[in-house]
C-alpha cells in the first residue's frame, strides 16, 4: 500500500519530478476547478507546471495519471469521475457483423500478381480511423482496445480494399530484458523512453493470400511511422519493440523483416493507466532505427 507524502518529498510520477511547490499548485487548482471535472483539472495542471510534450501539446494522459497517483497515496482528493457513454471508444462493439462486405467470406482473396496499387494510409484522426478499429476487433486475435498516450494507425490499402492494419503507441515503461540490451540507468530510460515506440498491433487481414507478405508489409511499415511520429510528436524514433505471443506465432515475419529477439515479458500487460499480470510471457523483439542506438539512449 502506497504511503501518504511528508512535507518536503520529492515525488517522480510519470517522469516527472513534484516538489511541495508543484502540489500545492495542484491542490488549488483542484479546489477551484472542482466542479469542472478531472480533465479540465489535467489540462490547468499542465498549463500551470508547463507540463508539454516535445511536439508543444500538453501531457494530459500522463498528468491525470500523476493526479490518480496522488489521489491513492492520500495527498489529495479528486472529483468523481464522470461516468462513461455507452458509446465511448472503449465500450463500443467495433466488430463486423457476419454478413459486412469486409468478411472473408464476403471478399475475394488477393495474391501477390493481384498487388498493383499499393498504399499504406495513417489513418488516426481521420474518417477511417473507425475502419482500422472495426478491423482490429474483428480479425485481431486481441481485440481493439483504447490505446493509451502517443500512437498512430494505419490502413494497407490494394487499391480500395484494406488488406492490413498496423497500429504504433509508447513503449513498454520498463522492459527488463529490453532494458539490459540496452544498458541504459534509470536516469537514461526516464530521459530518453520518448525514443522508443512500440508496434501494438500488426494484422494482416484474411482475404490475403500472399507469402512473405507480412514481412514485406512491416518494413514499409516503419519507414512510414518513423517519418509520421516525428512529424506528429516532434521525437524522432531510434528504437521499435513488440510482443509476439509465441504460443500463436513463431515470430518470423519480425525476423525476416530483421528484428531482434532479445527475451521475454514476466506475464504483465497493460490496462489502460496500470499493469496486471495475466501470466502470459511474450516474446520480445526489437529494431533498432540508428548504428549507435544504445549509445543515442543512454546520453
Amino acid at each position: 500500500m502506497n504511503k501518504p507524502c511528508s512535507s518536503g518529498q520529492l515525488l517522480r510520477l510519470r517522469g516527472r519530478t513534484f516538489i511541495d511547490d508543484d502540489i500545492q499548485v495542484v491542490k488549488t487548482i483542484v479546489k477551484e476547478h472542482w466542479t469542472k471535472g478531472r480533465s479540465q483539472i489535467s489540462r490547468l495542471v499542465c498549463k500551470s507546471l508547463e507540463w508539454y510534450q516535445d511536439n508543444g501539446r500538453l501531457k494530459e494522459r500522463a498528468c491525470r495519471d500523476a493526479l490518480r497517483t496522488l489521489e491513492e497515496r492520500g495527498v489529495l482528493s479528486l472529483p468523481p469521475t464522470k461516468s462513461r457513454s455507452t458509446h465511448s471508444a472503449t465500450h463500443t462493439d467495433h466488430s463486423f457483423a457476419n454478413d459486412h462486405p469486409l468478411s472473408p467470406t464476403n471478399t475475394v482473396s488477393i495474391e501477390v500478381n493481384d498487388i498493383t496499387s499499393l498504399s499504406i494510409v495513417m489513418v488516426r484522426w481521420s474518417e477511417d480511423e473507425e475502419l482500422w478499429n472495426r478491423l482490429i476487433a474483428t480479425y485481431h486475435y486481441l481485440g481493439y482496445t483504447l490505446i493509451v498516450g502517443r500512437h498512430l494507425k494505419y490502413i494497407v490499402y490494394e487499391k480500395d480494399i484494406p488488406i492490413a492494419c498496423l497500429g504504433w503507441g509508447d513503449a513498454a515503461w520498463h522492459l527488463k530484458d529490453r532494458d539490459t540490451w540496452i544498458g541504459w540507468s534509470k536516469e537514461d530510460r526516464q530521459r530518453n523512453i520518448k525514443l522508443a515506440v512500440n508496434n501494438v498491433r500488426f494484422l494482416i487481414l484474411p482475404w490475403v493470400r500472399i507469402p512473405n507478405f507480412a514481412s514485406f508489409i512491416l518494413s514499409r511499415g516503419v519507414k512510414a511511422m518513423t517519418r509520421d511520429w516525428e512529424y506528429f510528436y516532434g521525437v524522432k524514433p531510434a528504437l521499435l519493440e513488440t510482443f509476439v505471443d509465441n504460443r500463436r506465432f513463431k515470430g518470423t515475419c519480425y525476423r525476416a523483416a530483421n528484428w531482434i529477439y532479445v527475451g521475454s515479458t514476466k506475464g504483465y500487460a497493460r490496462r489502460g493507466y496500470s499493469y496486471h499480470n495475466h501470466q502470459l510471457p511474450k516474446d520480445i523483439y526489437i529494431y533498432p532505427l540508428c548504428s549507435n542506438v544504445r549509445k543515442l539512449l543512454k546520453s
